[in-house]
Protein backbone atom coordinates (compact mmCIF):
# COMPACT_ATOMS: atom_id res chain seq x y z
CA UNK A 1 0.00 0.00 0.00
CA UNK A 2 1.46 3.71 -1.17
CA UNK A 3 0.97 5.46 2.55
CA UNK A 4 1.54 2.14 4.71
CA UNK A 5 4.93 3.55 5.99
CA UNK A 6 3.83 6.89 7.02
CA UNK A 7 0.67 5.06 8.77
CA UNK A 8 2.97 2.54 10.29
CA UNK A 9 4.80 5.39 11.84
CA UNK A 10 1.86 7.43 12.97
CA UNK A 11 0.48 4.42 14.78
CA UNK A 12 -2.59 4.56 12.70
CA UNK A 13 -4.23 0.97 11.58
CA UNK A 14 -4.21 0.36 7.80
CA UNK A 15 -7.58 -1.36 7.69
CA UNK A 16 -9.45 1.71 9.06
CA UNK A 17 -7.98 4.20 5.96
CA UNK A 18 -10.24 5.24 3.59
CA UNK A 19 -8.85 7.43 1.26
CA UNK A 20 -5.82 10.29 0.42
CA UNK A 21 -6.80 13.38 -0.81
CA UNK A 22 -4.68 17.29 -1.57
CA UNK A 23 -6.88 20.03 -0.51
CA UNK A 24 -8.33 22.18 -3.47
CA UNK A 25 -7.42 19.58 -5.58
CA UNK A 26 -10.25 17.91 -7.44
CA UNK A 27 -8.22 15.31 -9.30
CA UNK A 28 -7.18 11.95 -7.96
CA UNK A 29 -4.61 10.87 -9.48
CA UNK A 30 -2.80 14.45 -9.92
CA UNK A 31 -1.94 17.41 -7.82
CA UNK A 32 -2.85 20.32 -9.64
CA UNK A 33 -2.60 23.13 -7.38
CA UNK A 34 0.77 22.26 -5.72
CA UNK A 35 0.69 25.59 -3.53
CA UNK A 36 -2.84 24.91 -2.37
CA UNK A 37 -2.26 21.63 -1.52
CA UNK A 38 0.78 22.77 0.46
CA UNK A 39 -0.38 25.80 2.27
CA UNK A 40 -3.52 23.59 3.34
CA UNK A 41 -1.96 20.95 4.66
CA UNK A 42 0.29 23.27 6.73
CA UNK A 43 -3.38 24.80 7.86
CA UNK A 44 -4.22 21.48 9.45
CA UNK A 45 -0.74 20.29 10.51
CA UNK A 46 -0.64 23.33 12.67
CA UNK A 47 -4.31 22.38 13.75
CA UNK A 48 -5.55 25.97 12.58
CA UNK A 49 -7.93 24.38 9.89
CA UNK A 50 -10.79 21.82 11.15
CA UNK A 51 -13.13 22.31 8.39
CA UNK A 52 -13.67 22.59 4.60
CA UNK A 53 -16.11 23.01 1.89
CA UNK A 54 -17.36 21.58 -1.06
CA UNK A 55 -20.02 21.54 -4.15
CA UNK A 56 -22.36 18.80 -3.88
CA UNK A 57 -21.53 17.86 -7.19
CA UNK A 58 -17.86 17.35 -6.00
CA UNK A 59 -19.42 15.56 -2.68
CA UNK A 60 -21.47 13.23 -4.55
CA UNK A 61 -18.16 11.99 -5.80
CA UNK A 62 -16.56 11.13 -2.54
CA UNK A 63 -17.01 7.90 -0.92
CA UNK A 64 -20.52 7.58 1.03
CA UNK A 65 -18.53 6.47 4.51
CA UNK A 66 -17.28 10.15 5.12
CA UNK A 67 -18.92 9.88 8.86
CA UNK A 68 -17.64 6.48 9.68
CA UNK A 69 -16.01 7.06 12.98
CA UNK A 70 -13.73 3.90 12.70
CA UNK A 71 -11.94 5.60 9.35
CA UNK A 72 -9.49 7.91 8.59
CA UNK A 73 -8.56 10.41 5.72
CA UNK A 74 -4.72 11.07 4.87
CA UNK A 75 -4.31 14.59 3.68
CA UNK A 76 -1.53 15.00 1.13
CA UNK A 77 1.19 17.91 0.54
CA UNK A 78 1.85 19.54 -2.53
CA UNK A 79 4.08 16.63 -3.58
CA UNK A 80 1.63 13.97 -2.72
CA UNK A 81 3.22 12.91 0.31
CA UNK A 82 1.13 12.32 3.41
CA UNK A 83 1.45 15.24 6.30
CA UNK A 84 -1.58 14.34 8.37
CA UNK A 85 -4.49 12.13 9.18
CA UNK A 86 -8.21 13.41 9.60
CA UNK A 87 -11.57 11.85 10.71
CA UNK A 88 -14.50 14.01 9.39
CA UNK A 89 -16.84 14.20 12.12
CA UNK A 90 -19.79 16.81 10.70
CA UNK A 91 -21.57 17.30 7.29
CA UNK A 92 -24.26 19.51 6.63
CA UNK A 93 -25.52 21.17 3.41
CA UNK A 94 -26.07 24.67 3.24
CA UNK A 95 -26.63 27.65 0.92
CA UNK A 96 -23.58 29.45 0.13
CA UNK A 97 -24.88 32.60 1.66
CA UNK A 98 -25.85 30.68 4.74
CA UNK A 99 -22.14 29.87 5.72
CA UNK A 100 -21.33 31.01 9.30
CA UNK A 101 -18.80 33.30 10.34
CA UNK A 102 -17.96 30.43 12.96
CA UNK A 103 -17.28 27.88 10.07
CA UNK A 104 -15.44 30.07 7.74
CA UNK A 105 -13.37 30.31 10.70
CA UNK A 106 -12.79 26.88 11.02
CA UNK A 107 -11.93 26.76 7.07
CA UNK A 108 -8.66 28.18 8.42
CA UNK A 109 -7.99 30.56 5.07
CA UNK A 110 -9.72 33.64 6.01
CA UNK A 111 -10.23 35.84 9.48
CA UNK A 112 -13.87 36.52 8.47
CA UNK A 113 -16.86 34.96 6.36
CA UNK A 114 -16.45 38.37 3.79
CA UNK A 115 -12.94 36.96 3.21
CA UNK A 116 -13.82 33.54 3.35
CA UNK A 117 -16.67 33.87 0.71
CA UNK A 118 -14.67 35.93 -1.12
CA UNK A 119 -12.23 33.09 -1.44
CA UNK A 120 -15.01 30.50 -1.70
CA UNK A 121 -16.93 32.33 -4.70
CA UNK A 122 -13.57 32.19 -6.51
CA UNK A 123 -12.95 28.55 -5.95
CA UNK A 124 -16.08 27.65 -7.46
CA UNK A 125 -16.33 30.15 -10.28
CA UNK A 126 -12.56 28.49 -11.10
CA UNK A 127 -14.90 25.29 -11.10
CA UNK A 128 -17.67 26.52 -13.44
CA UNK A 129 -20.38 25.52 -10.26
CA UNK A 130 -20.71 29.04 -8.33
CA UNK A 131 -24.11 30.65 -7.69
CA UNK A 132 -25.03 32.75 -4.62
CA UNK A 133 -27.96 30.37 -3.49
CA UNK A 134 -26.17 26.73 -4.66
CA UNK A 135 -26.08 24.35 -2.06
CA UNK A 136 -22.74 23.91 -0.87
CA UNK A 137 -21.20 20.90 1.80
CA UNK A 138 -19.53 22.04 4.89
CA UNK A 139 -17.45 19.39 6.46
CA UNK A 140 -15.73 19.40 9.79
CA UNK A 141 -12.77 17.15 10.80
CA UNK A 142 -10.34 16.82 13.58
CA UNK A 143 -6.87 16.21 13.04
CA UNK A 144 -5.74 12.31 14.70
CA UNK A 145 -1.70 12.89 13.55
CA UNK A 146 0.02 14.71 14.08
CA UNK A 147 -0.59 15.14 17.72
CA UNK A 148 0.25 18.89 18.79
Amino acid sequence: MQYENFMKKAGLDVRKFRQAFAFENESEKTILDKEAANFNAYLVVKGWKTATVTSVKNFKKMSSSLLNENKFDLVLDGEGEPVAAIQFIKVEVVKFYDVTEEFARKDGESENIRQWRALARSFFEEQGEFALDMDVVCMEFRKIYPKN
